[in-house]
């Protein structure tokens, strides 16, 4: 109802009873938007803080799902969790092993995910440019490196507005860098997967 709202979970503990957590919601009319947060599963909403566009609230929910699923997984959460159009935004620090756990708790509690990104801990710098990592964004929300590819690299060069033989460039380099930073990593971590079931391969058309 309210796309252009902006969530912020701030801090959130599951309990024997559900769950509590802080919110900060960001909307042109947070009055309303708090008002639909109420009419939700919640037990308890208390406003602890607000302006016309912003507000700070405390929840209490019978039904944590995301919590319990982070819990059961033995997940550290990181915050704050980021939530826009009915979507998380999240970044975890977690080895492979807790991240495979993780991924099948979701799955038990029919929660859709999507892994959009996996870096190594020992990077000390971004290993790409601005303009690489919008490519590389712009390539993976087009669905180009899913299988099957849901676009070609000639569409994508087309919507980006590139040559195509430098939207491959592009991307090559990007990946290049990416893969050679994990063989590094792997080096230095061997619990790293050298295999991802379904993997798709890069480059090409």
């Amino acid at each position: 109802r309210y796309p252009d709202a902006r969530f912020r979970v701030l801090t959130a503990l599951p309990n024997a009873d559900g769950g509590t957590g802080l919110l900060e919601v960001v909307a042109d009319d947070a009055d309303a938007v708090l008002a639909a947060i109420g009419d939700a599963d919640l037990q308890s909403l208390t406003v602890l803080s607000q302006r016309p566009s912003r507000a700070l609230v405390q929840f209490e929910t019978a039904s944590p799902t995301l919590l319990r699923a982070v819990q059961s997984s033995g997940t550290p959460i990181q915050f704050p969790i980021q939530i826009r159009d009915g979507e998380v935004d999240w970044e975890l620090t977690i080895s492979h092993d807790r991240l495979s756990t993780l991924r099948s708790e979701l799955a038990a509690r029919d929660i859709d995910y999507r892994l959009e990104r996996v870096r190594g801990a020992n990077a000390d710098e971004d290993l790409l440019t601005t303009h690489q990592w919008e490519v590389l964004d712009a390539a993976i929300a087009a669905g180009y490196y899913e299988q099957p590819r849901r676009t070609s690299l000639t569409d994508l060069a087309s919507e980006l507005d590139m040559a195509k033989s430098t939207l491959s460039g592009v991307l090559r380099r990007a990946e290049a860098a990416l893969v050679t930073s994990y063989a590094a990593d792997r080096r230095h971590d061997p619990s790293l997967p050298t295999e991802e079931s379904g993997s798709n391969a890069v480059g090409g058309e």
